[in-house]
């Protein structure tokens, strides 16, 4: 039995890594990658990018100094 959790469509799921790369090699705030985070949060509305609760609580619960992570998750 295949269960069709997408209904055809690509899902893209990513963990906590994964965003702090993100963030580390395509700074938010440069210009030149603001595409590729307009596309990161066009793929969220359109639920094709996900992640899982623990991601959240995760990023959640760091207590450094790089709190972009928090506030980008938050929003």
């Amino acid at each position: 039995m295949q269960l069709d959790f997408n209904q055809g469509q690509t899902i893209y799921v990513i963990d906590t890594n994964g965003l702090i790369n993100l963030e580390f090699l395509f700074k938010y705030d440069n210009p030149v990658f603001k595409a590729i985070w307009d596309e990161v949060e066009d793929m969220i509305t359109q639920g094709t990018f996900k992640t899982i609760d623990f991601v959240e609580e995760e990023i959640n619960s760091y207590e450094g100094k790089q709190d972009f992570l928090k506030n980008w998750v938050k929003k």
